[in-house]
């Protein structure tokens, strides 16, 4: 599906950006040459002669969810501080390398009906952050790649599983390339999961 499109009528063409099957239209935001729009490349916005980039009308909110790996599953209980998993990877979460968005909202799904409060740290790009069921162990270098934090409340027991929801927030990030990077901290000491992917984490973000 190509870019542009015809209105009916006196059949005048419309500048627009191709959205995978959506039209999105371009609008000329400030004062530049006369009969003039200039086209970008995607993720432009303003240059120095006031020719706009593309607008998007509203806010396009998107979502994605993704399942835990490597929880602990027999034996040993986790105490405050523990890791929780080897972390989620949430891929394009940037309209281009280095760009972001702000995530608005946020849910963690237990299935082993154990969580309590937890954090989320939010990564640019994939970082060492520590062993699972142990305490986090971050080195300097991948510290610099550190973009929020997201503090989810308790989880509410509803009987086989348990939620921890937080909505109404604008979390900034960046991604170094397009990709966000996502690892959980317990807050509550709890015992072990019944597998390896209990923990369901769903994004709820607008990109940049």
């Amino acid at each position: 599906m190509a870019d542009d499109i015809t209105l009916p009528g006196t059949g005048e063409s419309v500048e627009t950006d191709q959205d995978s099957t959506r039209h999105v239209q371009g609008v000329k935001t400030l004062y530049g040459a006369a009969n003039t729009f200039k086209r970008y490349a995607d993720g432009d916005q303003v240059d120095s002669a006031g020719y706009a980039g593309w607008v998007r009308p509203r806010p396009n909110e998107q979502y994605q969810a993704q399942d835990s790996a490597s929880l602990t599953t027999s034996s040993t209980a986790y105490v405050t501080g523990d890791v929780l998993g080897a972390g989620w990877t949430f891929t394009s979460m940037a309209t281009s390398s280095g760009k972001g968005g702000f995530i608005t909202g946020a849910r963690v799904l237990d299935d082993g009906d154990v969580l309590g409060a937890v954090d989320l740290w939010l990564f640019a790009q994939a970082v060492t952050f520590g062993t699972d069921n142990s305490a986090p162990s971050l080195s300097d270098a991948d510290g610099a790649h550190c973009v929020g934090k997201i503090e989810m409340p308790a989880a509410y027991d509803l009987g086989g599983c348990r939620i921890t929801d937080l909505s109404n927030i604008a979390v900034r990030y960046r991604c170094a390339v397009t990709s966000l990077v996502v690892h959980a901290v317990t807050l509550s000491d709890h015992s072990f999961f019944a597998a390896t992917d209990d923990l369901h984490l769903e994004l709820a973000y607008l990109l940049n």
